[in-house]
């Protein structure tokens, strides 16, 4: 879970304050269910957005969120150069997310907290 943070400069922070490692081999509904009970937490509740990979099996399992009424924006990621869609459906390269993210850090707008684990696994 990551937290945007506006300051004056007009340039917006990002706070990694939570990072979770699914157990590979966990059900698809099992997943929703986590998240759907993180996003009603009082931390996230009516003040968060969920972003979920639609890319291949995920298009289904973006569809359960749907279901589970928690309106996911989907993130479709692509070979391409572009981002296009609208209305909750995405399709952007991957070129594009890995850069973003390398500049977000290089920068010093994306904060990961060290003391989660794995932190160090993912900057």
């Amino acid at each position: 879970m990551a937290e945007r943070v506006d300051v004056p400069t007009g340039k917006a922070h990002y706070h990694l304050r939570h990072l979770e490692w699914i157990r590979l081999g966990t059900s698809y509904p099992a997943v929703v269910e986590r998240v759907a009970e993180m996003l009603a937490g009082p931390h996230l509740w009516g003040c968060s957005q969920l972003v979920v990979d639609g890319t291949g099996i995920g298009a289904p399992v973006v569809d359960m969120f749907r279901q589970k009424g928690l309106s996911p924006i989907a993130i479709t990621i692509t070979g391409g150069g572009t981002v296009t869609g609208d209305r909750g459906n995405y399709r952007v390269s991957k070129r594009y997310l890995v850069s973003t993210i390398q500049v977000l850090l290089r920068a010093g707008l994306l904060n990961v907290a060290e003391e989660l684990p794995d932190a160090t696994v993912l900057v």
